[in-house]
């Protein structure tokens, strides 16, 4: 756990900002985020100006602090970003925010929106909000939607910028309208070969290099032209209007931005959880978005990649015991929706969970008959209102369920799913194994707090 893990996502806004009396007044925050566009010194506003002017210390990549004219950085300190950036980050925060410290003022340069996918996003959970002041410039999403004449709130922004190539995948649905950051030269080669290995070749791909530059420029694709391309700028985005090929869409089960997917789209050992009881799983357990879910005795992972899809920007983590079934998750995530989101925990419950952020939803699968108090565990880790849903088969772990069912409340729901199956020339219907469900809602008789961690007084 980093000191980002430990902080409550949601902090009250900062207080409105007066920008015209910026230029004339010393700034209120001690670090100052400006968002810088190619075009340098000359994009900036006066707000931006004085802030620069003023500091002491000018934090940044080293492509945005040479756009600052050599008159403006005489005589300041100016420091790059190091690498790893997360522990330098803390370590900054720290600094700022204790006040025996002399602090110098502090400029940070971004690229275009320091708060989408940027160092302010960061720097706003781990200082308080008097502490900062953000002056942004139009993001890259913006400045492609603008191109492309896209409406901005119909579109789908997905970064690269060191992450997998597999954060694609739950955005590839027919029709849809990606935004994608690039990492570096080879991106949209790689998007390209995505793209074909999807089942999505008549795609159109549009690749801009240093958007917002003088040099900018916009290249149209096939992705079947792009796939061995790489002579790109390092600072290109890329822009996918998906088209399906529509002869696949019986047999390509990822493309559908629902859950419930087929049993075929996860690999698995036998050990999952079936589609229909799946589909009904994850409606008692209401995936939304910036919520943490546990999916204890994960199996397949089906459920924790699916509550993924389902909602963005949540997060979960998949505890199961056997290496073999964790090799068929990390596979799974790879394939199906977004592993940087997914933590994998080959443990048993309830042993490793006392560690873990507190749980908005927990799903239990399996392991329910060998752990007496997994149950009156998740209960007290829970958030108040968040779901806990259990699923059982055998006769052992019903009798579980029917007594937390009396002890707890919460719904008791038996699931029998029959598919047809022939007997000689005629059909009848072959029932699966009948599966009792317990979906329990945590009620708000405790005060939440902003701890978002197992409070220490919990012993496990």
């Amino acid at each position: 756990m980093n000191m980002l893990d430990n902080l409550n996502p949601l902090k009250p806004f900062r207080k409105a900002v007066k920008l015209q009396a910026m230029p004339h007044d010393e700034p209120d925050s001690t670090i100052n985020i400006i968002g810088i566009s190619e075009l340098g010194w000359n994009s900036l506003g006066d707000a931006a100006r004085h802030h620069i002017s003023q500091s002491g210390l000018i934090l940044g990549g080293q492509r945005q602090l040479e756009l600052l004219p050599h008159d403006i950085t005489k005589g300041k300190k100016l420091q790059t970003w190091p690498s790893p950036l997360i522990p330098f980050l803390e370590r900054f925060a720290k600094n700022a925010i204790d006040a025996s410290l002399p602090q110098p003022k502090t400029c940070i340069l971004a690229s275009g929106n320091p708060m989408l996918y940027g160092i302010g996003a960061s720097l706003s959970r781990l200082l308080p909000p008097d502490m900062l002041t953000v002056l942004p410039q139009p993001s890259i999403q913006s400045l492609v939607c603008a191109r492309m004449l896209w409406p901005q709130q119909d579109t789908t922004l997905i970064s690269l910028c060191g992450r997998p190539l597999s954060q694609l995948n739950s955005a590839l649905f027919d029709k849809n309208r990606i935004i994608i950051l690039g990492n570096d030269n080879t991106t949209p080669s790689q998007v390209a070969q995505l793209l074909l290995d999807k089942d999505f070749p008549f795609s159109t791909v549009f690749v801009f290099e240093d958007i917002g530059s003088k040099s900018e420029t916009m290249t149209e694709f096939f992705p079947a032209d792009l796939c061995d391309k790489t002579n790109f700028s390092s600072l290109n985005a890329i822009a996918v209007q998906l088209d399906f090929d529509q002869t696949k869409i019986r047999t390509y089960p990822e493309n559908a931005n629902i859950f419930g997917l087929p049993d075929t789209a996860f690999l698995h050992n036998g050990q999952i959880t079936k589609q229909e009881v799946r589909t009904l799983t994850l409606a008692a357990l209401s995936p939304r978005p910036h919520e943490i879910l546990w999916d204890i005795g994960a199996g397949s992972g089906s459920v924790s990649i699916e509550w993924l899809r389902a909602a963005p920007q949540s997060s979960g983590f998949a505890i199961e015991p056997r290496a073999d079934r964790i090799d068929n998750i990390k596979e799974n995530v790879t394939k199906l929706s977004r592993p940087t989101a997914l933590t994998i925990i080959q443990d048993k419950a309830p042993e490793c969970l006392k560690d873990l952020p507190r749980p908005h939803a927990i799903f239990i699968g399996g392991g329910l008959t060998h752990h007496a108090d997994l149950i009156p565990t998740c209960l007290i880790a829970l958030q108040t209102g968040g779901r806990l849903v259990i699923n059982a088969v055998t006769l052992q772990s019903e009798a579980i369920l029917y007594k937390a069912y009396q002890t707890y409340g919460g719904s008791l729901t038996h699931i029998q799913i029959s598919k047809p199956d022939k007997i000689g020339s005629f059909d009848s219907w072959k029932p699966a194994r009948p599966v009792t469900q317990w979906h329990y809602i945590k009620p708000y008789y405790e005060r939440p707090t902003n701890n978002n961690h197992i409070p220490s007084s919990v012993k496990f």
